[in-house]
């Protein structure tokens, strides 16, 4: 590829993620930070730590693109799964410590027997994201063990 090509192929992939890409991964954060506090009641903090008070969506939309979207066909539930994805977006964004508090309360959430997959996966996560915020931590390997024990159960 002539050098002159590669550069207008990176300008053009760096004016869709500007344009296109961000402004996407936005708006799904925002609909499902929106969706998830609409159905699970959770405090008001996550929503003002991430965007401030802004309105969105009605809480019957945000249930019928949730159900349209088979969130309740996996199994997680509709709002823990929509709280996966959430947090799987907000690592990639690299917000690391809004991501972490919700691997947080999904692992919390799914200590029981029936879910342990989502409950290794939530700790696995969270162990990734204190790793990222706090590399020198002790508390990393021990998470990933949890995760690990989980997964062998």
């Amino acid at each position: 590829l002539p050098a002159d090509a590669a550069r207008a192929l990176a300008d053009v992939l760096a004016d869709l993620g500007a344009r296109v890409l961000t402004p996407f991964l936005e708006q799904r954060i925002r609909q499902l930070n929106e969706q998830i506090n609409a159905k699970r009641g959770i405090t008001n903090k996550l929503r003002t730590y991430l965007f401030g008070t802004g309105g969105g969506a009605s809480t019957r939309q945000a249930q019928q693109r949730g159900s349209e979207d088979g969130a309740g066909e996996d199994t997680l539930s509709g709002a823990e799964w929509q709280a996966r994805q959430l947090a799987d977006l907000l690592l990639m964004v690299r917000d690391y410590d809004a991501a972490q508090l919700l691997y947080k309360s999904l692992a919390q959430q799914s200590r029981n027997p029936d879910k342990l997959r989502t409950f290794a996966g939530a700790v696995e996560m969270y162990a990734v994201c204190t790793a990222l915020l706090e590399p020198a931590s002790r508390d990393v390997d021990a998470e990933f063990d949890k995760a690990f024990a989980a997964y062998c159960k």
